[in-house]
């Protein structure tokens, strides 16, 4: 048997009431299970909560990866082409020019990222939308934000990178090869 009930008092010290009166009425009547209707709904969305929890935590992960991968990326491709520096150094390129070229490639590496992460995004929300009630299908500030953090991201991991390459003796790379 289940039994609601509305009161205007505090639902939690309404409980001993409801008990007594269930008593009185059938001795016989063993109670279990009494709760707030916020508790029902706490715990009927507890799992979800918890896999929307779960999922952030491996966003999380995910970006950190991608950060390290970007960093690696960036840092192996310094190491390879200090040879190219110390040229572009001793033909006049300037710190600023070498700053350019390290960030523009990791912007290029995120942007090939998006291009393929984006629309799998889009597609994967719609389908959360008809799976779980409150989910908007495309969410155009979110996709925004997430773009905005993966591109603050790449930036960040090239910009140690990019200040290797600038410290490059333009004389010892060239004589390195």
């Amino acid at each position: 048997m289940t039994v609601l009930l509305r009161t205007t008092a505090n639902p939690t010290n309404s409980i001993s009431a409801v008990r007594d009166v269930v008593r009185q009425m059938d001795p016989g009547i063993a109670l279990q299970g009494i709760n707030t209707l916020e508790e029902e709904i706490a715990d009927s969305i507890a799992i979800v909560r918890i896999l929307g929890i779960l999922m952030g935590i491996f966003g999380l992960v995910a970006l950190a990866l991608s950060s390290i991968g970007v960093y690696g990326v960036l840092s192996e491709s310094v190491a390879q082409r200090t040879h190219e520096i110390g040229i572009r150094l001793a033909l006049g390129a300037g710190p600023r020019d070498l700053m350019k070229l390290i960030l523009g490639q990791a912007l290029k590496l995120t942007g090939i990222g998006l291009v393929i992460a984006l629309p799998c995004a889009v597609a994967i929300s719609q389908a959360m939308a008809h799976l779980i009630f409150g989910v908007v299908s495309v969410d155009f500030t979110i996709l925004g934000g997430f773009t905005a953090l993966l591109v603050l991201v790449a930036l960040g991991a090239g910009y140690s990178p990019a200040r290797r390459a600038m410290s490059v003796d333009p004389m010892v790379s060239l004589r390195c090869e």
